[in-house]
């Protein structure tokens, strides 16, 4: 069993999943599996789905707080 997920983890995988982030790179940004990610996705009822918005050309979606890709 891997680390508890906290109140700021768990807004954190809702904010990304509204921004359509995939399951792998919030994995990531969040330092867990993405098994993990999706399992908790699946049991707060949060889907991973992507809407397929229509961006705006040269539009950058915004990051959590406090997290970097580099």
């Amino acid at each position: 069993m891997g680390r508890r997920w906290s109140d700021l983890d768990i807004d954190d995988l809702k904010r990304m999943a509204r921004c359509d982030y995939p399951a792998q790179s919030i994995a990531q940004m969040l330092h867990r599996s993405p098994s993990g990610v999706i399992a908790k996705a699946y049991e707060l009822k949060i889907s991973l789905q992507s809407h397929h918005r229509l961006l705006p050309r040269g539009f950058k979606r915004p990051r959590p707080r406090g997290f970097s890709l580099n």
